[in-house]
């Protein structure tokens, strides 16, 4: 075996291992960038606080997803991301605190910040915060009502950055 044969073998080995190897990096990437991501219930004058670490540095989006399940426009409504008769937009409000409270978020459903769909699942997304890795943060939702439309959705409370 000569020196062109060792140096082509070495090549197709690099490149075998390249086609293996970036696929499993972003997988770990995409599957890492979900800092919180749990059931919670929207019964009026329940309170859900989440401790969680950031995995990333970066600009990070709080919100609440609920399941496709219900009638067209019910989840949406249900959410605050639309307007529909007979369904109450669901009322909370909201404090984040980071770094040991040296940052300091609150907000309210009245302020809804944009929102995600796909096809199993809505979005409404009310809040985003810039935060550094490993840092420590701390979500509390104190629910205040109207989520009765989404007790059949499994609304989750989702808190994620984008990474591409």
């Amino acid at each position: 075996m000569g020196a062109a044969d060792a140096m082509s073998n070495r090549r197709k080995t690099t490149i075998v291992l390249g086609l293996f190897l970036a696929p499993l990096f972003v997988w770990y990437f995409v599957l890492n960038n979900v800092a919180v991501y749990r059931s919670i219930s929207l019964a009026p004058g329940t309170v859900t606080t989440q401790d969680f670490h950031l995995n990333y540095s970066g600009y990070y989006r709080m919100g609440i997803q609920a399941e496709r399940k219900l009638p067209h426009g019910q989840v949406e409504g249900s959410l605050g991301l639309e307007k529909v008769e007979d369904t109450p937009a669901l009322r909370y409000s909201w404090t984040l605190s980071c770094d040991g409270g040296k940052m300091t978020l609150s907000g309210s459903s009245e302020k809804i910040v944009g929102g995600a769909y796909a096809r199993d699942w809505v979005e409404t997304q009310f809040g985003g915060f810039e935060g550094k890795h490993w840092e420590r943060c701390q979500l509390k939702i104190h629910f205040l009502g109207g989520g009765e439309g989404l007790s059949g959705a499994n609304p989750k409370l989702r808190v994620y950055i984008e990474l591409f």
